[in-house]
């Protein structure tokens, strides 16, 4: 209890900073790679204003240690897919889970209903 009094300034800051304001959130890690973290989120918004490629875990990945060998961080080749899938929730890039379509029973269709419907065109 004393832990969460004496740093209650920086939990509610980072509550209220927070990007995906996930309420499951049970603990706040800091970035391992602060840098890489803005520079790759502002690298992400620009080429999806540019392009319309969607970019991919691998791509992210690339990039991540490129600009991690950009400012001379050793630990270029220590970024993993790990980091990236937590890179992705914090900004909440993942995508959503497909909506699930309900099963529609395939109806058949009188021929007469089709030719009628040809004699309009």
């Amino acid at each position: 209890m004393s832990e969460i009094l004496k740093h209650r300034h920086k939990i509610i800051d980072t509550v209220e900073n927070s990007i995906t304001r996930k309420p499951l959130t049970k603990r706040v890690k800091a970035v391992s790679y602060d840098c890489v973290d803005s520079a790759l989120i502002s690298w992400y918004h620009q080429e999806t204003l540019i392009t319309d490629v969607r970019i991919t875990r691998d791509i992210l990945l690339q990039k991540a240690r490129s600009l991690a060998a950009e400012f001379g961080l050793e630990e270029a080749n220590k970024i993993s897919r790990s980091w990236i899938e937590r890179f992705k929730s914090r900004y909440g890039l993942t995508r959503p889970p497909k909506p699930s379509v309900p099963h529609v029973e395939s109806h058949t269709v009188e021929i007469s209903v089709i030719q009628s419907d040809t004699s309009l065109c």
